[in-house]
């Protein structure tokens, strides 16, 4: 009898995997853990990992004319090096630099097993392998999980269509209940969810503009405002590693965001991993507009040039603040200017440059400090004594120095930062007194 139950275990994956590797079929697996084949059939699919590996001692050429290609001199830097390869397809960069290049797929990634566990060609195939792992499956499997159970959902365009509705109805002094009663065809939304959006801060609207939200008892235990994770496509921590992996000397830029008082104004911190030097901008609102406006500022302030080389990469934890990555990816133009990726849910390690660097903040602006009192100078100021600071990790150099050194003094004065020299900086609240 199969069983009625929905999700499969850890020890249900540990067996999935186990007969896969031993070639066996999806029937078999089924009746062995008792469900239906196609749930075999969808969890394969489903959590199936990509490797990048090709196999040892022969070239990762995965191009579909590989075997009968005998193309030259595709290289830009033959000339700066000597080959040794009597045709371009014997070269690890074969695939990168011919213009004919056509990625060659393995056909079993298609149907059943749609995994290359039991293949017996898999140690010597150079192609792009897809593994059934337990662990990874059920890591996946936790994370979707997870995801799914945050909140109702909407995407960055329906909330901001609702925000351009709601908000000059609030100026006028008109209820939630008002806007929705006489707005339902337009809002398609429910009373209380759009006073959970509000609470939410993910607009404009705060409960203060409200008639009578502030004199309502605060709901214990709201369920938060999250938007569409349809944006994480391509951009989970798993392809933050493979990007790297293929391009090892690009630099990494952390982005996070500190708090000062809740509901209050925030901070969107921007850490240069190898420098250590860290930039701040105060928001007022802590949404995804504020973060991408942010963005803009910097571009604009430094040019594409600059802009490209300084900020190839930018790795973020999945707070709402940071949804809509295609803004900060592209300029208003369509043209590219970075990459977004983000962490796995409750993982603050995989951006430790970020979590360490926000202890120097604390030092001159505490947990419980309300930024709402702040401008951009006052954080400017703090962001230029704990860039001047010296760092052991550093050599005993201040991130401001190391960074003058790779890059220009010049662009951190456009940015705001000044160089305080050692013994005037100042590391505890009396810098910032208002």
């Amino acid at each position: 009898m199969i069983m009625n139950y929905k999700h499969l275990t850890h020890d249900n994956r540990k067996i999935i995997e186990y007969m896969l590797n031993t070639k066996k079929s999806f029937k078999e697996i089924a009746r062995t853990i008792n469900v239906d084949s196609t749930t075999i059939s969808k969890e394969v699919r489903k959590n199936r990992m990509l490797n990048d590996i090709g196999a040892i001692g022969r070239i990762k050429n995965r191009c579909i004319y590989r075997k009968n290609c005998f193309r030259t001199n595709l290289c830009e830097n033959k000339s700066m090096r000597e080959c040794n390869y009597s045709r371009c397809s014997a070269c690890t960069l074969c695939n990168k630099n011919c213009p004919d290049f056509v990625e060659e797929v393995c056909p079993n990634h298609k149907q059943p097993p749609y995994v290359c566990n039991g293949c017996s060609l898999k140690s010597s195939c150079v192609l792009k392998k897809y593994i059934y792992d337990h662990d990874y499956a059920h890591k996946a499997y936790k994370i979707r999980l997870t995801e799914s159970r945050k909140g109702f959902r909407l995407t960055l365009g329906e909330l901001l269509h609702i925000e351009s509705v709601v908000k000059p109805l609030v100026i006028k002094g008109q209820s939630i209940h008002h806007i929705v009663s006489n707005n339902k065809d337009v809002l398609m939304i429910s009373e209380r969810t759009l006073y959970r959006i509000v609470e939410s801060c993910e607009t404009d609207i705060r409960n203060i503009d409200l008639p009578m939200k502030v004199k309502r008892k605060e709901t214990i235990n709201n369920r938060k405002f999250t938007v569409d994770r349809s944006y994480l496509d391509g951009r989970t921590y798993d392809d933050f590693l493979k990007f790297i992996n293929e391009n090892p000397d690009v630099s990494i830029v952390q982005m996070d965001t500190v708090e000062g008082v809740k509901g209050g104004a925030v901070l969107l911190t921007i850490i240069f991993v190898n420098v250590s030097l860290m930039l701040a901008y105060l928001r007022v609102s802590n949404n995804a507009r504020s973060v991408v406006e942010v963005i803009d500022y910097i571009y604009n302030t430094l040019g594409h040039g600059v802009f490209v080389d300084l900020f190839p990469v930018f790795l973020m934890d999945r707070g709402n603040e940071f949804t809509d990555p295609k803004a900060i990816e592209f300029n208003k133009d369509g043209e590219r200017r970075t990459r977004v990726f983000y962490c796995n849910p409750g993982s603050p390690e995989e951006k430790g440059a970020c979590e360490k660097n926000h202890v120097e903040i604390r030092k001159i602006l505490p947990k419980g400090t309300s930024f709402d009192n702040l401008t951009q100078e006052d954080i400017n100021l703090v962001m230029s004594h704990i860039n001047s600071y010296s760092r052991k990790k550093l050599n005993g150099k201040s991130p401001y120095q190391a960074f003058s050194f790779y890059f220009a003094e010049s662009i951190l004065n456009k940015l705001g930062i000044d160089y305080i020299a050692p013994n005037d900086v100042i590391m505890n609240p009396s810098l910032i007194k208002k």
